[in-house]
């Protein structure tokens, strides 16, 4: 079981763009958490180990966009992506300061890149249909 570290009401500030259930922070099971982290953050079990909960939060990736086959001394261009319930890449254009929340109606963790208008209207490149 992973444990997962989230905003809470007491937790919550207007100052940046966080909200009550946004992921913190992830630990493994038998991380002791302080009294404060107790008193101050939600903590909830979650399945699978801490490792593996965290590489499922990892949805951004690197695209690069070669300008030709030729040699040159300018980069291609880059950009950051995240990858949407889809598997669609769509450009970061903001990001936000958690990069996942947790619904404890469904129990599941979902993205925060959507939340933005911005980060949901181009995609760069599209999953093949199966």
């Amino acid at each position: 079981m992973a444990k997962l570290l989230l905003i809470s009401d007491k937790s919550f500030s207007d100052k940046v763009d966080r909200r009550v259930g946004d992921i913190v922070g992830v630990f493994d099971d038998t991380h002791k958490f302080t009294v404060a982290e107790r008193e101050i953050f939600d903590i909830v079990d979650y399945p699978g180990d801490a490792a593996t909960v965290r590489l499922t939060l990892n949805r951004e990736q690197v695209l690069f966009k070669a300008k030709s086959t030729e040699w040159s001394e300018e980069p291609p261009e880059e950009k950051i992506a995240w990858r949407d319930d889809n598997g669609d890449l769509k450009e970061v254009v903001a990001s936000p300061p958690c990069i996942a929340r947790y619904d404890k109606d469904t129990g599941r963790i979902i993205e925060n890149y959507s939340r933005y208008a911005e980060n949901v209207s181009n995609t760069l490149k599209t999953v093949a249909a199966k």
